[in-house]
């Protein structure tokens, strides 16, 4: 299990490094050629035919590298990416699932990439394995460290027993970049996953 999650982490990266790619290299080159076109001395007819042929391969080339680089973190800031992921959740459970976030500002790409992916398994698994009524996500920061965390009032677990592979994705994202991932759960309380940066 833990070979899994470390693989899905690695194809995620070089999905990420191709995008830059595709979005440093490609794009820019197909531009250059759409301002090289009138010293051709082609026709209207046919600049104009290749400049939409152009355009629409720019087009596809930044949706598949949208598609490749999911990092929205890395693109629109740690907050606004914890929105839209649980609006997104909001539309998957019957729970109420609400937000706090107490700062938005940048953080690391890298650190706050990797809190998000762990915070996105986190509430996944709230949504899939708790049977709760009430999901909480919390942003936080202070000046020792940055915390997101999920908590919910479902069914309690084990945090010293065996991860399903949900949680077990979280843990691993968070060690890569040398988060904490902390679990406590207890009957009649829920549970809550912490994700924090010290």
């Amino acid at each position: 299990m833990q070979r899994l999650a470390d693989l899905v982490i690695e194809q995620e990266r070089r999905a990420s490094r191709a995008a830059r790619r595709l979005h440093d290299d490609a794009g820019p080159t197909l531009t250059g050629i759409g301002f090289q076109l009138s010293a051709l001395g082609l026709s209207k007819e046919q600049t104009a035919e290749i400049r939409e042929a152009l355009e629409h391969a720019m087009t596809a080339i930044r949706e598949v590298s949208n598609e490749l680089h999911s990092n929205l973190v890395e693109r629109s800031g740690l907050a606004m990416a914890v929105e839209r992921l649980v609006d997104a959740a909001r539309s998957k459970t019957t729970a109420t699932v609400t937000l706090e976030i107490s700062n938005n500002k940048r953080y690391e790409p890298e650190i706050a990439g990797a809190l998000f992916r762990a915070l996105e398994e986190a509430l996944e698994n709230a949504i899939r394995q708790s049977r709760a009524s009430l999901i909480k996500v919390r942003v936080h920061a202070n000046a020792d460290a940055l915390t997101a965390e999920v908590a919910d009032n479902g069914t309690c677990f084990d945090p010293a027993a065996k991860r399903g592979a949900g949680l077990l994705l979280a843990e691993t994202r968070a060690a890569a970049a040398g988060l904490k991932f902390l679990i406590e759960s207890s009957a009649g309380q829920g549970t809550i996953i912490k994700i924090q940066t010290s």
